[in-house]
C-alpha cells in the first residue's frame, strides 16, 4: 500500500515536468494583442492551435518560438490575423539565455512548416527567385519554400540562398 502514494507523487511530479514552460513576455504581449484586436472587432479568441510553435533554430540549445498569425482563431472577425489568399505572417523570437525572447524575423507567409529543425515558408514571387513587375499579377506569382537560416553576427534569421528553395506545395 505504500507503493501507490509513491506511485501518485511521482505521477505528480512527472506531470508538472511536461508541462509547457511559460510564454517569454515578448511572446505573450503579442498573443495578447491579437486577443485584443480580435475582441475589438467583435470576435471572440478561440484555441488557435498551432498559433506559437517551439523549434530551436539558432542551435544554441534553446527552444525559440514561431507565431504564425494565420493560425489565430477569432470566431466572428476571422479574416483578422489572415491576408489575401488565406496567408498570415510569421514572426520568430529567440530565447536568451535569461529566458526572455527577442524578435529576430518577421514576414508574410502562405504557410510555415518546421522540418529537421528548419523553418520554412511558404512565399512567393522574387522570394522564389521569379523575375516580376508592377504588372505581374499575383495569380501569375511562382510559389515556393524557403528556408530561415541564423546569422549569427547579427542575431536575426532571413531567408537561406535561392539555391536551398524547393517546389511549393
Amino acid at each position: 500500500m505504500r507503493l501507490i502514494p509513491a506511485l501518485l507523487a511521482a505521477l505528480a511530479l512527472s506531470s508538472k515536468a511536461l508541462a509547457a514552460p511559460p510564454l517569454p513576455a515578448a511572446v505573450r504581449e503579442v498573443v495578447k494583442t491579437m486577443n485584443a484586436e480580435c475582441r475589438s472587432a467583435g470576435g471572440k479568441p478561440g484555441a488557435s492551435p498551432g498559433l506559437v510553435s517551439t523549434v530551436d533554430l539558432n542551435g544554441d540549445g534553446r527552444n525559440d518560438y514561431v507565431i504564425h498569425t494565420a493560425a489565430f482563431d477569432c470566431e466572428g472577425a476571422a479574416s483578422l490575423s489572415v491576408g489575401a489568399g488565406g496567408d498570415g505572417s510569421v514572426e520568430v523570437f529567440i530565447t536568451t539565455a535569461d529566458g526572455s525572447a527577442a524578435s529576430a524575423f518577421e514576414h508574410g507567409a502562405q504557410g510555415m512548416r518546421v522540418e529537421q529543425g528548419k523553418l520554412w515558408l511558404a512565399v512567393g514571387g522574387p522570394l522564389c527567385g521569379q523575375k516580376v513587375t508592377e504588372d505581374t499579377p499575383r495569380s501569375a506569382m511562382q510559389a515556393c519554400w524557403r528556408p530561415l537560416q541564423w546569422d549569427a553576427n547579427r542575431h536575426k534569421l532571413d531567408f537561406a540562398p535561392l539555391s536551398s528553395v524547393r517546389p511549393y506545395p
